[in-house]
C-alpha cells in the first residue's frame, strides 16, 4: 500500500490511499452493464452513432425487454440516419390503427411504417404499441425496415410465415446468439445486437466485428430445435476478458476526488481527449462484488459520480475510454469514502466581487485541533486556493471572469478531510474598472478608464509592476479624480505590468483594472520636443507654441497634447505640421505637455513630458 496526497491546494490534506486492487471491466455509456456483458460492444455501437438513447437515471434497460413501439421507432430512426424525418413526422396525425391514437410518440413511425408495409397489425385491428415484441415478430420487421434483400422464400408450403425472413437473417448474421426459440421476447440489447450486427454487416466488417461469435451462427434448424449457440460459445471457453483492458504508461492523474452525500466528483488532469474519446470514473463500494460499482462516461474534466450511498467508502479509479471501447491512461486505485449525512457540513451563505471570493460556513462543534477548511477550483482551469480557520468566515483571492466549485470542510490534526459540505458553484466576474485606452512611450504609460462614479474619499490610483516591484512614478498624475492617466519614471524598452484601482475607501466597490502588459518603446523610437514656450497674444489670449523636428512616416500624425494639473483642461491638435500654437486659458497654471505620433485615441510612441506655466496676469 502507497498513499498519494491528492488535493491540488498544496496542503497536506485529503489523503487516499492507492491498493493493489485487480482492473475493473470498463462500463458502458450507460450505468446498467460493463464490458464483461455480452451485447456490450454492440449497445456501445449504437450509443456512439446516436440511435439508442436511455433512461433519466443513467441506464439503457439492458435486460428490459422492449415493445412494439419502440422497436418501430428505434429501426426507423437507424434507415432514415435523420436525412427524411418529414416523411414519418407527416404521418404524427394519422390514426392507422385502432389503437394507434394521433399525436402519440410513436404514432408517426408506425402509421409510416404501416404505409410502407414493412408492418402489419393484428386481426382484430389492433397494432398493440405497447407490448412486447417477440423475436419473430421483430426480425420480420427488422429485415423490412432495414432493407436486408433478397428473402429466400418459404422452405415448404407447410413451412410458418417467419420461416422466410428468419432464415433472411441468419444468413446474413443477425440473429443474436442469445435467441434460442421463435416466440422469445426480444430485449434492448438483443435489439441493439440485430440492428448493429446490420450495420457492421453493410460496411463488409461483421466477421471483425463478431470475433469468436462468428462461428456461431444461429440458424433456423437452430430455433426450431432449441440449440442454444450462446451456452455453446461459453462452453467453449470463450467469455473471458482479461485481455480487455488496453494497458499503456500512465498519463491521466486524479487531482482531488471531493466527496459529498450520494457523489464524488473527480477532478483529472494529465490527458487531452482525442476526437471520440471519453473520460471514464469508477468506484466500487468496498468489500462488495462488482454489481455494485458504479460509473461514469463523459468529456468533462470534472465528472461528477452520482447514485452513491452515504457514509461509505469506495476504491475509485480513472481512465481514458477509446471509441472503440478500450480503457488507456487508467490510475491507481483511490480510497474515498461519502459524507455522513449527520456529520455534513452546511455553507450558509457566499459571495464574490471580481478579485475575491467570501464564504461564511455554518457552525460547526469542533474538536481539539480541527480547523474549518474552505477550498475553490477554478472551473477549466488549473487555479485553486484555500484555507484553514477556526472563523467560520472565508476570503479567498480568486481571479477575475471566472467559475469556482467551492467547498467547505473539518480538517483535523491527521490532515485527512471530513464532514464535507455540498459543493457551490460561485461565478466571479470582471473588474468594473474598464481600461478603454493605453499608449505605450519610451519613459511613461498613459491610460484611461471609463467613467465610473467615485464615492467620497475615493480617488484614481494608477501604477506599474517591473517583475512584481512597484516602479517609482515621477509624476503625481497618476493617482486623482480623472480617468486619464500618465505614470511616467519607467525605463525605456522594459517590460511592465499596469493596473488602475480605487482607493481612498475601507470597503471599495471596485477592485484593480485587469492587468495591461507592454514593453515601453526604445529611445530612439521617442519624438524630440525642440520648441516649447508660452505667450499671450494682443488680445489677452494665452497659447502654448510646441514644435519638433522629428519627420513623420507616410500615414501618420502628430498628436499635441497640453493638459493642466487637475487634468480637466485638456488641449489636443492632431497634425502633420512639425510646430502648432495651442490655446489655454487660466492664468498661472501648469500644463503638461508632449508631442506623440499616431491618432487622438492611440500612440506608437512620444516625447517625454515637459511643464509650462502661464502667465499670473
Amino acid at each position: 500500500m502507497k498513499k498519494l496526497i491528492a488535493w491540488t491546494s498544496g496542503l497536506t490534506l485529503g489523503v487516499f490511499t492507492i491498493s493493489s486492487m485487480a482492473l475493473s471491466p470498463a462500463f458502458g455509456t450507460f450505468n446498467d452493464y460493463t464490458g464483461f456483458d455480452f451485447y456490450y460492444s454492440s449497445i456501445e455501437l449504437l450509443a456512439e452513432k446516436g440511435i439508442v438513447e436511455g433512461y433519466s437515471d443513467g441506464s439503457y434497460g439492458y435486460n428490459d425487454e422492449i415493445n412494439r413501439a419502440e422497436f418501430m421507432k428505434i429501426l426507423i430512426e437507424t434507415r432514415d440516419k435523420g436525412q427524411n424525418v418529414k416523411e414519418y413526422k407527416a404521418y404524427e396525425d394519422e390514426n392507422c390503427f385502432e389503437d394507434v391514437e394521433a399525436g402519440k410518440w410513436y404514432t408517426g413511425y408506425v402509421c409510416y411504417g404501416a404505409d410502407k408495409g414493412w408492418v402489419e397489425g393484428y386481426s382484430d385491428g389492433k397494432f398493440r404499441p405497447g407490448e412486447s415484441i417477440n423475436f419473430v415478430e421483430a426480425i420480420k420487421i427488422a429485415v423490412n425496415v432495414l432493407g436486408v434483400p433478397e428473402l429466400v422464400g418459404r422452405m415448404a408450403d407447410n413451412d410458418p410465415w417467419y420461416a422466410e425472413y428468419v432464415i433472411t437473417a441468419a444468413d446474413h448474421e443477425l440473429i443474436p446468439m442469445t435467441i434460442d426459440n421463435f416466440a422469445q421476447e426480444i430485449t434492448r440489447s438483443e435489439m441493439a445486437d440485430i440492428i448493429a450486427r446490420k450495420m457492421k454487416s453493410d460496411e463488409g466488417e461483421i466477421e471483425d466485428f463478431l470475433g469468436s461469435k462468428a462461428g456461431y451462427r444461429v440458424t433456423y434448424d437452430d430455433l426450431r430445435t432449441g440449440v442454444n449457440r450462446y451456452e455453446q460459445w461459453l462452453d467453449d471457453g470463450y467469455g473471458n476478458y482479461d485481455d480487455f483492458y488496453d494497458q499503456v504508461p500512465e498519463d491521466l492523474s486524479i487531482d482531488t476526488i471531493l466527496p459529498n452525500l450520494n457523489t464524488l466528483t473527480f477532478y483529472l488532469s494529465g490527458t487531452d481527449l482525442a476526437s471520440g474519446e471519453l473520460y471514464h470514473v469508477e468506484c466500487l463500494e468496498l468489500g462488495k462484488a462488482q454489481a455494485f460499482a458504479k460509473s461514469l462516461d463523459t468529456k468533462a474534466a470534472a465528472p461528477v459520480l452520482t447514485g452513491l450511498k452515504e457514509g461509505t467508502n469506495y476504491n475509485c479509479w480513472a481512465a481514458v475510454k477509446r471509441s472503440n471501447g478500450g480503457l488507456v491512461d487508467r490510475t491507481a486505485d483511490y480510497t474515498v469514502a461519502t459524507v455522513d449525512k449527520a456529520h455534513k457540513l452546511q455553507i450558509d451563505s457566499y459571495s464574490s466581487t471580481p478579485e475575491e471570493i467570501f464564504i461564511k460556513l455554518k457552525s460547526f462543534t469542533l474538536s481539539e485541533g480541527e480547523q474549518y477548511f474552505v477550498e475553490c477550483l477554478e472551473m477549466g482551469g488549473t487555479y485553486s486556493v484555500s484555507k484553514l480557520s477556526t472563523s467560520t468566515n472565508f476570503t479567498l483571492a480568486v481571479k477575475s471572469d471566472a467559475t469556482y466549485t467551492c467547498y467547505g470542510a473539518i480538517s483535523p490534526k491527521n490532515g485527512l478531510n471530513k464532514y464535507f459540505s455540498d459543493p457551490v458553484s460561485i461565478e466571479v466576474g470582471e473588474s468594473k474598472l474598464i481600461v478603454d485606452e493605453f499608449s505605450v512611450f519610451s519613459s511613461y504609460v498613459r491610460f484611461s478608464v471609463e467613467p465610473v462614479n467615485l464615492h467620497s474619499g475615493e480617488y484614481f490610483y494608477a501604477q506599474c509592476l517591473k517583475g512584481g516591484n512597484l516602479v517609482p512614478n515621477g509624476s503625481p498624475s497618476d493617482q486623482g479624480t480623472d480617468v486619464d492617466f500618465w505614470v511616467e519614471g519607467l525605463a525605456a524598452n522594459t517590460e511592465y505590468e499596469c493596473t488602475v484601482e480605487i482607493r481612498g475607501s475601507k470597503d471599495p466597490d471596485y477592485q484593480p483594472s485587469k492587468p495591461l502588459g507592454s514593453k515601453t518603446k526604445s529611445n530612439s523610437e521617442q519624438v524630440q520636443i525642440n520648441t516649447a514656450f508660452v505667450e499671450v497674444d494682443g488680445f489677452g489670449d494665452q497659447f502654448i507654441t510646441l514644435g519638433t523636428e522629428t519627420l513623420l512616416a507616410s500615414g501618420d500624425t502628430f498628436v499635441y497634447r497640453c493638459w493642466n494639473q487637475s487634468g480637466i483642461e485638456a488641449v489636443i491638435e492632431v497634425t502633420t505640421s512639425q510646430r502648432v500654437d495651442l490655446d489655454v486659458v487660466g492664468f498661472g497654471e501648469i500644463y503638461t505637455c508632449s508631442i506623440s505620433v499616431g491618432n487622438e485615441l492611440s500612440s506608437k510612441h512620444g516625447s517625454e513630458h515637459i511643464w509650462l506655466k502661464t502667465p499670473t496676469d
